[in-house]
């Protein structure tokens, strides 16, 4: 199972998941279709900046929220560091 970053803590692996569908954005948890269980959010909040469209490309927010900082994804790892 993937580890949330912690803030100025160690960087962890980035693994991209398949796309979601937008309405997983907003409940905090619901059943999974076709009785695969179910699902409940870990952190919500805000965040400034642009995702990049190239699954590959380096990413740079500003995470507001359950999780604050500066959330970096690079060469397939991430970290989260102060503002």
């Amino acid at each position: 199972m993937a580890t949330v970053p912690q803030l100025n803590g160690p960087v962890q692996p980035a693994v991209p998941l398949p796309a979601h569908r937008k309405v997983w954005l907003e409940p905090r948890s619901a059943a999974v279709s076709g009785n695969r269980g179910w699902a409940e959010r870990i952190n919500a909040g805000k965040y400034g900046g642009v995702l990049p469209k190239a699954m590959d490309a380096d990413v740079t927010l500003q995470l507001k929220g359950d999780l604050q900082g500066c959330l970096r994804i690079t060469g397939g790892f991430c970290s989260l560091s102060d503002p």
